[in-house]
């Protein structure tokens, strides 16, 4: 947020610390926004996921859509160092919540594109690294469950119109309570997903 509200540009985009961006994807993105309606305040592109001893490319999708379906069903389908927003964007919708300690920009992006549409690029312009040992915010477990519930408290009318989304996010806490070894927990949260994908097949 420090670094939004400094920035003199029309244009923000993010970068994560160990991540690192194509020669050419800015200039895709700006040309992309630039080429865009009013109604289109963000861009994303598709990645290299680097691992130990493999290179993944991560896909996306391609062309100017409304978008916010997709932030709600998958938390990942667009990775935070690929997004660059209009300036406006930030004044429309607010800046990042920090009282998050994870699902930061996916909270941000629910905001966003209920707002606006975007604009996707099916290349992979940004280099993520995934090497075993590597350290990242989401990986404190305790924090990375906290972040979720935090999420779905706060858009619970959201998800309750889509309860296949609600369902498969769920499962997925519980598998980060069993990790933990809240066994409870992780058995609560089983339940209420199985009875929610239950009324819903």
């Amino acid at each position: 947020n420090t670094g939004i509200k400094h920035a003199k540009g029309d244009y923000v985009a993010f970068l994560d610390d160990d991540d690192t961006f194509e020669p050419e994807k800015l200039a895709l993105q700006v040309s992309a926004l630039e080429e865009a309606g009013d109604d289109v305040g963000f861009s994303f592109t598709g990645a290299y996921e680097i691992h130990d001893d493999y290179t993944n490319q991560k896909h996306t999708k391609e062309g100017v859509a409304n978008y916010h379906e997709l932030a709600l069903r998958n938390f990942n389908a667009m990775i935070a160092s690929t997004l660059m927003f209009r300036r406006e964007v930030f004044e429309k919708v607010g800046y990042l919540d920090e009282t998050f300690p994870t699902h930061t920009d996916i909270e941000f992006l629910i905001r966003v594109t209920k707002e606006y549409k975007g604009v996707g690029l099916d290349k992979a312009l940004v280099r993520r690294m995934m090497q075993s040992g590597h350290t990242q915010m989401g990986s404190n477990i305790k924090n990375r469950i906290r972040g979720r519930e935090m999420l779905l408290g706060r858009y619970h009318n959201e998800f309750e119109k889509h309860p296949t989304f609600l369902a498969k996010h769920l499962s997925l806490l519980g598998k980060f309570y069993r990790t933990l070894g809240d066994y409870n927990s992780a058995k609560r949260v089983f339940r209420e997903a199985l009875k929610i994908g239950r009324a819903h097949v």
